[in-house]
C-alpha cells in the first residue's frame, strides 16, 4: 500500500505536531494536521477533498466536541476513523459513533498503542477492499452467466421454435442429464446453433 496518508484533528496544535512527528518517523506516514471542526469541515467541502487512509480525532476539538466531525468524515471519506476520548466519554461516544463505523480509543492513549491501532484500521481497510473486489467480480460472473443463459434461450426460442419456459426447461433438463452446469449447456447451444 505505500505511504499511509493520516489527518490528524486535535484542539491541540502541540499533541497534533507530537502524534505527527512520532508517525512520520515510525512508519513513514503522511501526516496533516487540523485544529478545528470548521477546518475539516472547509476541506471536505472542496470540490476534491484530501483522500486519507486514517482519520485521527483527539477530541475535544477547539470549536465543537468532535463526535459530529467524526460522523461528517465517516459519511463522507472511506476512511477509517480514529477518536481519542476522554474516559468520562467514552460509553456514550461509542453508543453514537459506533454504528458509522468509528473506533474509539480512550485517552490517555500511548503511541505505540495509537500505531498499533492505525496498523489496525490499514489491515481492516485492505480486506474491506479485497472482499468488495472478490464481490464485484462474483458479480459480474453471475451477470455475464444469466447473460449466456439469455442468449441461448433465444436461439432455442428461434431455431426450435420452443416458448421461454420450455426453453428454459431445457436447458435445465440437459444440465441435469449431463452433469454440467446450465452456462456449459448455454455455451454447448450458441456453439451449436450460432455458427
Amino acid at each position: 500500500m505505500g505511504k499511509q496518508r493520516i489527518l490528524f484533528v486535535s484542539g491541540s496544535q502541540k499533541a497534533a505536531e507530537e502524534f505527527a512527528e512520532f508517525l512520520t518517523v515510525s512508519i513513514g506516514a503522511v501526516v496533516d494536521i487540523q485544529t478545528s471542526a470548521a477546518d475539516v469541515s472547509e476541506m471536505l467541502a472542496r470540490k476534491t477533498p484530501p483522500q486519507y487512509d486514517c482519520c485521527v480525532l483527539n477530541i475535544p476539538l477547539a470549536d465543537e466536541f468532535g463526535n459530529r466531525t467524526a460522523v461528517q468524515l465517516a459519511q463522507r471519506t472511506k476512511s477509517q476513523i480514529l477518536v481519542l476520548s476522554p474516559r468520562e466519554h467514552d460509553a456514550q461516544l461509542r453508543a453514537k459513533l459506533q454504528s458509522h463505523g468509528v473506533m474509539i480509543l480512550q485517552k490517555p492513549i500511548g503511541k505505540q498503542a495509537l500505531l498499533m491501532a492505525i496498523q489496525l484500521t490499514e489491515c481492516v481497510q485492505i480486506r474491506i477492499e479485497n472482499v468488495a473486489l472478490q464481490s464485484e467480480l462474483t458479480l459480474q460472473e453471475k451477470l455475464s452467466e444469466m447473460k449466456l443463459i439469455q442468449r441461448a434461450k433465444l436461439v432455442l426460442i428461434s431455431r426450435l421454435g420452443l416458448t421461454e419456459p420450455q426453453a428454459q426447461r431445457h436447458l435445465e433438463k440437459q444440465a441435469m442429464n449431463l452433469r454440467i452446469t446450465k452456462r456449459e449447456v448455454a455455451m454447448n447451444v450458441l456453439n451449436l446453433y450460432e455458427d
